[in-house]
């Protein structure tokens, strides 16, 4: 679960649980025991209320409930009278009946109360100058002019946001919140999403621009020291390269000169081994410097379709007589890559095959956002113990299983960087019938 998302949940659990307990503090405070909540209007007040309607012409009724009406009492004049499933002895509710007939001068007086628990049945208490329910109760009067005049005294917010409301109210709250600090939390983490993003490639892509220093003050200065490290690294290892490179240029003329005295050696069979050895030594030079400058290969943002890539260097083994089958896909597969880097990554893999197995089978393929490149050979295989090792640079061992054909100890390394750069995955399989199985996982472009 990622960081913002987190966060963001945290705060709007905490506050959701501040509200609700908040909520239920002002409840239990307003309940001690069965309160009678809903206020009703005096029997006088009703009487009043009776008397303005019938005194007013019908047009202006409608003004007359709505100016008398409040947020708790809700008056209207209606035709019939509302439905009821019944009614129930509730002593509370006959004494305040008598006192609401007793001011109507001969007005008949209904009150109806929901029953929502048989246990619980709703109740009103007369006082001297208030009248109140433990429920919402509907006093209905019958007016002289044939109309019914109903008073419906609701209960106060406290116990209208109850249960169900409650918890909708709730999660109404947390939802927004939620959303909110989430939106916000994104915001924020932000610059360290890339700055994240920017430290797992730093091992590969020493070129990459610099980071935008934003944030918080401290993430300010997180990124900036990040970008200095890694302008400093850069700087040491284009250094070195070029130190190598430069080394590599003279070692290659000197080898050259060698190269031409050797062949005025009188003995042929030591003139053979001297050009071979000299030969070995311009190789690893070779190998060692295309090591070095793979991790400042500029190519390798640029798509491009690997897979004619691939059959120009299976192409390159057919002329040489080396046994490889190719099983390549028509359609194109697009991955960000070196073009050099990923035909010597695959030449690597194949000779390998071919020196070790004698013969190679070459798969190409896409599913999902993976190209995958797969190596078969009918070889003695590597032991997994020693999966991990061969891919170090200068590895040998007694029977060693080498990519370069002099036995460098580079080829299985120069294909891990490759795949490195590329942000790829290298894999070693053995294969069904005996062999080894060499699997290269690449993101599509």
């Amino acid at each position: 679960m990622r960081l913002s998302l987190r966060l963001g949940l945290i705060v709007a659990a905490a506050l959701a649980l501040v509200f609700s307990a908040m909520m239920l503090t002002f409840i239990m405070l307003q309940r001690p025991g069965r309160v009678y909540g809903v206020v009703l209007p005096l029997p006088r007040q009703a009487a009043a209320m009776a008397d303005l309607i019938e005194n007013l012409p019908s047009s202006q009724w409608p003004t007359a409930t709505a100016a008398i009406s409040t947020p708790a009492t809700k008056v209207s004049v209606l035709d019939a009278p509302p439905a009821t499933r019944g009614g129930l002895a509730m002593p509370g509710v006959t004494v305040a009946l008598r006192a609401y007939l007793a001011a109507m001068d001969g007005r008949p007086v209904s009150i109806m109360a929901g029953l929502r628990r048989l246990d619980r049945s709703p109740d009103v208490r007369l006082g001297n100058e208030t009248v109140r329910a433990t429920s919402p109760v509907r006093i209905v009067i019958g007016l002289r002019n044939g109309k019914l005049l109903v008073i419906e005294a609701m209960g106060p917010a406290s116990q209208r946001f109850t249960g169900v409301r409650l918890g909708v109210l709730a999660l109404a709250v947390t939802l927004l919140i939620g959303f909110g600090t989430l939106w916000f939390m994104n915001r924020q983490m932000k610059p360290l999403e890339q700055l994240a993003k920017a430290v797992e490639q730093f091992g590969t892509r020493l070129e990459a621009s610099t980071l935008k220093e934003e944030g918080t003050m401290e993430l300010r200065q997180l990124i900036a020291a990040f970008n200095r490290l890694r302008a400093n690294i850069g700087d040491l290892v284009r250094g070195r390269t070029r130190i190598i490179s430069a080394v590599g240029h003279d070692l290659g003329t000197y080898l050259t000169r060698l190269r031409l005295r050797a062949e005025y050696i009188a003995d042929a069979d030591q003139r053979a081994r001297a050009i071979r050895d000299i030969d070995d030594m311009h190789g690893l030079m070779q190998e060692t410097l295309a090591l070095a400058k793979l991790q400042h290969d500029g190519d390798g943002d640029t798509p491009v379709d690997i897979a004619p890539l691939l059959k120009n260097v299976i192409a390159g083994f057919a002329e040489t007589g080396g046994p490889v089958r190719e099983f390549l896909p028509g359609t194109p597969v697009m991955v960000r890559i070196a073009p050099a880097a990923f035909a010597r990554a695959a030449g690597n893999l194949i000779s390998n095959a071919l020196k070790y197995g004698s013969e190679a089978d070459v798969r190409l393929s896409s599913s999902g956002a993976t190209a995958e490149l797969v190596v078969e050979d009918r070889g003695p295989g590597i032991p997994p113990e020693e999966r991990a090792a061969v891919l170090e640079p200068f590895y040998r061992r007694d029977n060693a299983r080498n990519l370069n054909e002099r036995g460098f100890g580079l080829g299985l390394a120069i294909v891990s960087e490759v795949v490195k750069v590329a942000g790829g995955t290298l894999t070693f399989e053995d294969r069904d019938g005996g062999g080894l199985r060499v699997k290269i996982a690449l993101p599509l472009a």
